[in-house]
């Protein structure tokens, strides 16, 4: 048997419904047990952060190699870009061109983006680390004041 629901509750289940279709789809979910990119259950205080997500010791290494490899991608391309920009620099110094203030802005621009990006990059996962961290404890300080035998999200039963 249905039950009746108001027309606002309705809109609004209606409305939200690719919401939850959108989070589900990005990866993001609530504060659950287990590695977000493997779901084997993973118990609170023994996950692996990185950008905010929680990971098994397995999925870790795997993320560690893929920014490592990331990193080394940026550092080449650094280095190629700062090989560019002084061998245009040394032309044009070899033709005798007047180079002007905004053409070696541009060329150290140029030559330091990647390193730049690099570094923000860094940066932004340090900075999901610490709030994922945060979430960690505060994860493990709710599962310290849940009576024992019930879940969260779940149906709780009453003991027998």
């Amino acid at each position: 048997m249905t039950e009746k629901r108001s027309v606002g509750t309705r809109i609004f289940l209606r409305v939200t419904e690719p919401l939850a279709w959108l989070f589900e789809r990005l990866g993001i979910r609530g504060a659950d047990e287990h590695c977000d990119w493997c779901h084997v259950p993973l118990p609170i205080g023994t996950a692996w952060l990185l950008e905010s997500h929680r990971l098994c010791d397995a999925c870790a290494a795997k993320a560690r190699r893929r920014v490592a490899r990331a990193v080394c991608v940026f550092l080449g391309f650094g280095v190629a870009t700062i090989g560019i920009a002084g061998f245009v620099l040394v032309r044009a110094l070899l033709q005798h061109l007047r180079l002007g203030a905004f053409d070696v802005m541009f060329l150290a621009a140029f030559a330091l983006f990647p390193f730049l990006v690099l570094r923000y990059g860094l940066w932004q996962m340090k900075q999901q680390n610490r709030l994922g961290h945060s979430t960690e404890q505060l994860l493990a300080a709710l599962s310290a004041v849940e009576p024992p035998g019930e879940q969260r999200g779940g149906d709780a039963r009453p003991p027998s």
